[in-house]
């Protein structure tokens, strides 16, 4: 066996939260800093930029590769680069709470045969230079484990690159060129969440835990390509199990700065992704006499317990609301809220809900009608005086198109009929028929009779 890890931080916790109260407080500056004097609450709607997320900070790096390990189920982990598509494969459970403070998952690998393959190609390749980013957290303990490899050898000179834990629980990064290789190892690590990066640049190779530099070492090696796969959580010949679980992996052709490490590991500290709020009444193209807005709000640790629907005239969501409604979100996550009927006429909503870190979220819009003018019904023919039949029809009509109608015979219930309206078997003597009209938004008029 040659060559083979590094460590930190049982006040991580700590940190994060400081770190993210500080940007937390930059971040409203800012956002504040950007709204015109005088204007008002509406003006955050929708004029201010999104925050960036962790993905973006990756990917405005460049890298070659990059899997953030997020799916919930399946053997694909997909690249965000989309052409470097791994698979996983043995104990690997996917959907397992990650790493970064947004919430999002991550990967759990069981230490005995769960691994992610990815083929080799020339994006995988390093030769110049390379970085090597994920986040780790270990279960297993005192023993070689592969975190990433291209491809994972227990003879380390055959490493284009790799990272390792090693019997001491400390990081080792290698990077061979066939014949030797550079090492550079870290102190011990913990078992909580760590930001492991690796670089080298065929002079120098560097290890970096949470966004600081923790060990370097110099070297004349230079990097040399391999056409076996790039593999996570083992050896390419099936040893060495990674026991643990790993997310945002991403492979760089080139060292990144120190700088730039470290705000990836910042941004991972601050939850950037908004809560999905959904607004599912009224329903799109719909008509009401009384409206009432529903719907499904987030229920992420952080998510405000505070839906926001703002009304607006007309078929968009822009201006001014004619009306702000504040609903509460349930614990699990629905929300409705009434409120007085605005005038007559098209209207928008949207739903809106924040969370601790300031993120917004908003539903889609949907337009619908308010109505609260009742139809009139009317009896167009029908029986009149004295007939000599047991039997009556009735023609109806309504000045509403749309409208159904509402029948009674005789001060009975009023029951859905349509027009014409019969009746059979009547008896001898008087008898009074009612017909009253209902609109799409639920208006009921005044009942037409007539008597015979």
């Amino acid at each position: 066996m040659q060559g083979r890890r590094p460590s930190t931080g049982s006040s991580l916790s700590l940190l994060r939260d400081g770190v993210a109260s500080i940007l937390a407080l930059l971040a409203a500056i800012v956002l504040l800093g950007s709204i015109a004097p005088g204007a008002g609450a509406d003006a955050l709607d929708s004029s201010l930029p999104l925050q960036t997320s962790y993905r973006d900070e990756v990917m405005a790096d460049g890298p070659a590769a990059y899997w953030r390990l997020g799916e919930a189920s399946g053997t694909v982990a997909l690249d965000e680069l989309g052409a470097s598509n791994g698979s996983y494969a043995g104990g690997v459970a996917l959907g397992q709470p990650g790493a970064l403070a947004d919430g999002s998952t991550g990967a759990a690998f069981d230490g005995v045969n769960g691994r992610m393959v990815v083929p080799s190609s020339s994006v995988l390749n390093a030769t110049a230079a390379v970085t090597v980013e994920m986040w780790a957290r270990r279960t297993k303990s005192a023993a070689y484990q592969v975190l990433v490899g291209k491809p994972g050898n227990g003879q380390s000179k055959f490493e284009n690159y790799a990272i390792w834990f090693n019997t001491s629980n400390r990081l080792q990064a290698y990077f061979g060129n066939g014949t030797t290789y550079v090492t550079v190892t870290s102190g011990v690590l913990n078992t909580a969440w760590h930001q492991i990066v690796a670089t080298y640049d065929n002079a120098t190779a560097r290890v970096y835990v949470d966004g600081a530099l923790v060990a370097s070492a110099t070297s004349t090696v230079a990097l040399t390509p391999n056409t076996l796969p790039l593999n996570l959580g083992r050896t390419n010949d099936g040893q060495y199990y990674f026991g643990g679980a790993l997310d945002e992996v991403a492979v760089y052709q080139k060292a990144l700065s120190a700088s730039r490490i470290q705000a990836h590991y910042l941004k991972a500290l601050v939850d950037s992704t908004a809560p999905t709020v959904t607004l599912t009444q009224p329903a799109g193209g719909s008509s009401t006499n009384a409206p009432w807005y529903a719907g499904v709000a987030g229920t992420t640790a952080g998510d405000s317990t505070t839906v926001t629907v703002r009304v607006y005239a007309g078929s968009a969501a822009t201006g001014t609301p004619v009306q702000t409604l504040g609903a509460t979100r349930q614990s699990d996550g629905s929300y409705s809220v009434t409120g007085p009927a605005p005038a007559d006429g098209v209207y928008t909503a949207q739903a809106e809900q924040s969370d601790s870190s300031g993120n917004v979220g908003r539903s889609a819009s949907t337009t619908f009608t308010v109505d609260t003018t009742a139809p009139t019904a009317s009896i167009a023919s029908g029986p009149q005086g004295t007939v000599a039949s047991t039997s009556a029809t009735f023609g109806l009509a309504a000045d509403d198109a749309s409208a159904t109608f509402q029948c009674s015979l005789d001060g009975g219930a009023f029951a859905a009929c349509a027009s014409p309206k019969s009746y059979t078997g009547l008896a001898d003597g008087g008898h009074t028929f009612s017909v009253r009209a209902v609109d799409a938004a639920g208006n009921v008029g005044s009942a037409a009779s007539a008597t015979w």
